[in-house]
């Protein structure tokens, strides 16, 4: 799924909820999510979790990530198994493990940004529950499409006369990406 296919990056907000504080409500979501039947019941599970972490503890209120280029697209890809028989011609092939792979975002580098601190504090995180929630908000059409990931690169490139320092930042997806119907 390319996420810019969908809409258009003007009127596109990015957040990160720095939920790394409460590994519990992490784990609660991700296995709330693992049973959630319908898009609609993964919907509802991102929302409790937002809702109840920002109730509990202020300061893992959605963060948004400001100056924003560029989004990449998401998907899972499955590995293929194949064997060369001996008795045939041909090669059989057959879908393996899955991983729901990765989504790139791009932004201007603005050092004193409270969204990019946490993202750049999520890149440093190296214990087991590394995981952040990012929500991805398109204002015109309502549609929300949620991801769980771990930042596990962040280049920074130095700007020049004619250019911004950018930051490319890739979040390992844990459970893909889930979407909300829009309004």
């Amino acid at each position: 799924m390319a996420i810019t296919s969908e809409f258009s990056l003007q009127n596109t907000t990015v957040e990160i909820i720095d939920g790394a504080l409460n590994s519990t409500a992490m784990a609660t979501l991700r296995a709330a999510i693992k049973v959630a039947t319908d898009n609609a019941a993964k919907v509802t599970a991102y929302t409790a979790y937002i809702t109840d972490l920002g109730n509990d503890t202020p300061i893992c209120s959605p963060v948004k990530i400001s100056k924003i280029t560029a989004i990449g697209e998401t998907g899972k890809t499955f590995a293929v198994v194949s064997a060369k028989l001996v008795s045939e011609s041909g090669t059989i092939k057959a879908k393996g493990s899955s991983d729901e792979g990765d989504l790139t975002l791009d932004f201007i580098s603005i050092p004193n940004d409270a969204g990019q601190i946490l993202v750049d504090a999520a890149y440093h995180d190296e214990t087991t529950n590394a995981n952040r929630v990012f929500r991805i908000t398109h204002t015109s059409s309502s549609q929300v499409v949620y991801a769980i990931g771990m930042v596990t690169e962040l280049k920074k490139t130095r700007g020049t006369v004619d250019n911004f320092s950018s930051v490319k930042c890739k979040i390992t997806l844990q459970d893909g990406v889930t979407e909300s119907n829009p309004a």
